[in-house]
């Protein structure tokens, strides 16, 4: 090869490695100016680099005035007719020249009510056995109703209060125990609350299996996952949802084990709605659909960056068939308006 060759060739080389250079700065450039964030795309709000505007917001202006729509059902607190305890407040002398008034009647000008909760102490029943000598000499003794297992134990009341505060308000176990104590006035650890929280899991096992066979049934299932700490280790909550019930579980993974570790069968009988997340592309089901708010999301890029016309008439159409759907009647709301 002469010293020409030679120059040539490696005048070539530079220029390849160059023109790559110039491809993911133009790339990296592209970026930086359309950012793509969590209002614009599937990218999930805690990768945002660059925060959307405020105002990309998927919901669109309807033309409604602020505040409750006429038809609303409204929760307005209301007097009831009969009250659990009267306060009368009769005038006892005149305030104009001080005479007693006390055997005067009175005539009613007007009630006006307040709703409250009494103060709460706690109850303590005490159950007693016994036993008797039947004449025949045998000895009967009495038991101890169900449940009442130890010489001092929560009742149900309480074991039902701690469910609902962990399960629906989602409060942690310190929490809960400060709020029997000072509000409650009844003084329960955090590991009995545990303890407690444990046998209510294994009454409703049977519940949960039933739950997530009702899901993995159905025509059209909807799944996401949301991370969470827990013991100050990050882990997700997984949700599969139909129309009739809800599956959550909780897992240290976001990946595909979780999935078959709570629906080894996948969903075959189901349209499964989700992100594009990967893991739920690789769920055996009978076909997968993008949840319409990241299809919006993706849409709304493609305006922003591409000035797509096809983006945007794609994302009207979306927005049709929702509004279309939530005032279509269904054959079922027919029947029962008929009936």
């Amino acid at each position: 090869m002469t010293p020409e060759q030679k120059r040539i060739l490696e005048l070539e080389t530079e220029v390849a490695y160059l023109k790559s250079i110039i491809v993911q700065l133009l790339e990296k450039i592209d970026n930086l100016t359309h950012p793509k964030n969590s209002r614009n795309s599937s990218v999930p709000p805690s990768q945002d680099q660059n925060r959307g505007f405020k105002n990309k917001s998927l919901r669109t202006s309807k033309g409604r005035k602020i505040g409750g729509q006429t038809g609303h059902e409204g929760n307005t607190l209301k007097m009831v007719e009969h009250p659990d305890e009267v306060v009368e407040h009769k005038p006892d002398f005149c305030c104009e020249c001080g005479k007693d008034l006390s055997n005067i009647p009175s005539e009613l000008l007007g009630r006006r009510q307040v709703v409250d909760i009494p103060p709460i102490h706690p109850i303590y029943t005490e159950h007693r056995v016994y036993k008797k000598t039947c004449s025949c000499g045998h000895c009967t003794t009495s038991d101890f109703p169900l449940g009442v297992n130890t010489s001092i134990s929560y009742g149900a009341n309480i074991e039902a209060t701690i469910a609902y505060l962990h399960t629906r308000q989602y409060l942690p176990y310190e929490r809960m125990s400060e709020f029997f104590k000072d509000f409650c006035n009844v003084p329960i650890s955090q590991g009995s609350i545990s303890n407690l929280l444990e046998r209510f899991a294994q009454k409703s096992q049977a519940s949960y299996d039933l739950i997530a066979k009702v899901v993995e049934n159905s025509v059209v299932v909807g799944t996401d996952e949301t991370g969470v700490k827990v013991n100050g280790k990050k882990g997700w909550f997984w949700t599969w949802q139909s129309k009739d019930a809800t599956y959550i579980s909780y897992s240290p993974s976001r990946g595909t084990v979780t999935i078959n570790n709570n629906f080894a069968n996948g969903f075959p009988k189901s349209v499964l709605v989700h992100d594009c997340w990967a893991s739920h592309f690789q769920t055996n089901c009978q076909t997968h659909q993008i949840c319409t708010a990241h299809l919006l999301r993706e849409l709304n890029f493609f305006e922003e960056r591409y000035k797509s016309k096809w983006a945007e008439n794609f994302k009207s159409i979306l927005l049709n068939a929702l509004e279309l759907q939530k005032n279509t009647t269904t054959i079922q709301e027919f029947e029962n308006r008929r009936a």
